[in-house]
């Protein structure tokens, strides 16, 4: 499993669990901008669902103080329509745990 990025655009890492049913996605998007990411995916196919966990503000710069405020959110969601491409949101870090239709049969 692959996913592609430009230069200036988040940094994909895969991961999966050990019987490789749930392929996870962690992805840093550092900018200002709303960034995409294409999947390019071998040796299994998904299901579209899943769920996701976004950690992540409105600043880069943000963080979360025990006596303040706390900018920086954790945000669990479900996954719908997941295709061949994922829209990142600004200044965060996203965790995806994809559902499967079918399991990988090997390493890619």
């Amino acid at each position: 499993m692959r996913a592609s990025h430009t230069a200036i655009s988040p940094r994909p890492r895969w991961a999966s669990t050990a019987l490789r049913a749930t392929p996870n996605l962690g992805v840093v998007n550092p900018s200002l901008r709303i960034a995409e990411v294409v999947l390019e995916l071998r040796g299994a196919v998904l299901a579209g669902t899943g769920t996701a966990w976004r950690i992540g503000g409105t600043d880069p710069q943000a963080h979360n103080d025990p006596d303040g405020p706390r900018p920086v959110q954790i945000e669990e969601f479900e996954l719908q329509g997941v295709g061949e491409q994922l829209r990142l949101a600004p200044c965060s870090v996203t965790l995806y745990a994809f559902d499967l239709l079918a399991p990988a049969a090997g390493r890619d």
